[in-house]
């Protein structure tokens, strides 16, 4: 794959990954942010802040989406807004 086609699919990657909503709660027992996305069963990370958690989670779920595609499994579609 050449780089143009490398930097086009990264960039399809992240944009699916906004689509996906991101839970975030104070873990009293862990003592950290926890971030989770309900339409990526297993997708969770942590942060001892909000940011940090907000930015492992951005990780995360680029991760999981880049793991899907490569393995040419289909790539669930987020509910937006809710729906």
């Amino acid at each position: 794959m050449g780089f143009a086609v490398v930097e086009v699919h990264r960039k399809m990657v992240e944009d699916a990954a906004r689509t996906y909503d991101v839970e975030m709660a104070w873990s009293d027992e862990d003592e950290v942010f926890i971030a989770r996305f309900p339409e990526a069963p297993g997708v969770m990370t942590h942060g001892a802040t909000r940011a940090e958690a907000a930015e492992q989670a951005d990780d995360a779920i680029i991760t999981w989406l880049t793991a899907h595609d490569d393995a040419g499994i289909p790539i669930p579609n987020a509910k937006v807004g809710g729906e």
